[in-house]
């Protein structure tokens, strides 16, 4: 990832400066939870595209640092939520800070981060970048919303087909399209906004499908991810919905009823299994390489620079 980020290394090194700083909280017990949470810190890829996006429509500024600090701190309350509603123990192979502190802890300091977004957003007077924020925040709550309320029919293929994707446009897509959004309004370049909006969405659409592959063994595999882990959530994600529509009748029921915990017929190993043998693998991976495709397009005709050189191989290395 350095090489990849070699034209933005020194903005992500000052934002996680700035980060560390922000988060440098004075009461001994809650800095104890910064600095495991911090710790623990991703590969900054929505603050990375913020910085790439910026460069490539005209040049990184003082608000495109400003977003970027934004970005990171949302996602990074998203995450805290996350583990929380997921039930999860684990985040890149290390526990959690709700499987540590507890779940009410986990969640007051995602909020505690939310707050700091408000803080920083009053502070330097950046209005525009509270419509993303704000618009961004909606979109993740009701994507969050749907996907633990609305009942995903796996005897209706198609309706599930299109409630599934319209959780991820919500879920994944929303936060990466307000990092395009920011890298370009940032710079001024409306004339750009459309287009790296657009970018942004298939993005994250691309990318939820592709971590969608991890639960069933495929990809680059994380191995602090267990497999099976939406199924057993009762998330029906694509490479299931597609696999079941490929599947014989009695063993798509079957399926069906151990995803609905009606009855626990089937192992891990053999979920596994039916959605690589009934086609639900190669289908994930193809609707990725059709957005991977679309992005590229897109960006191939935006100016020549290291930035956009660095942008399309950073969409190789996620995709």
């Amino acid at each position: 990832m350095k090489k990849i980020y070699s034209s933005i290394q020194p903005y992500l090194c000052e934002l996680e400066s700035t980060i560390n700083q922000l988060m440098d909280l004075d009461n001994n017990d809650l800095n104890n939870i910064s600095k495991y949470f911090l710790s623990n810190y991703g590969k900054q890829l929505r603050p990375a595209l913020v910085f790439l996006t910026s460069g490539i429509c005209g040049g990184i500024t003082k608000k495109t640092q400003i977003g970027a600090l934004l970005i990171s701190l949302l996602h990074n309350a998203t995450l805290l939520h996350d583990d929380v509603i997921d039930k999860s123990d684990l985040r890149r192979g290390n526990p959690t800070v709700n499987k540590i502190w507890g779940n009410k802890t986990s969640v007051l300091f995602g909020d505690f981060l939310l707050s700091k977004i408000l803080g920083i957003i009053c502070d330097f007077n950046c209005m525009d970048l509270l419509e993303v924020i704000a618009k961004a925040i909606k979109q993740l709550v009701y994507g969050e919303l749907l996907q633990s309320t609305a009942y995903i029919n796996l005897h209706n293929l198609q309706n599930a087909t299109t409630t599934y994707f319209e959780i991820i446009r919500c879920k994944t897509g929303s936060l990466f399209e307000a990092c395009f959004t920011i890298g370009t309004i940032t710079t001024e370049s409306e004339f750009l906004t459309k287009e790296m909006i657009s970018i942004g969405e298939d993005f994250g659409i691309a990318f939820q499908l592709k971590d969608d592959l991890l639960d069933y063994g495929s990809g680059n595999a994380d191995a602090s991810k267990p497999l099976c882990m939406d199924f057993k959530l009762m998330l029906a994600t694509m490479p299931l919905i597609n696999a079941l529509g490929n599947a014989p009748e009695e063993l798509k029921t079957k399926v069906v009823n151990t995803f609905l915990q009606k009855e626990a017929t089937m192992t891990t190993n053999e979920i596994v299994k039916f959605v690589k043998d009934y086609g639900g693998i190669d289908h994930t991976k193809q609707l990725i390489y059709d957005y991977k495709n679309r992005i590229v397009e897109t960006i191939k005709k935006l100016p020549q620079s290291q930035y956009k050189h660095d942008i399309m191989e950073l969409i190789d290395y996620v995709m």
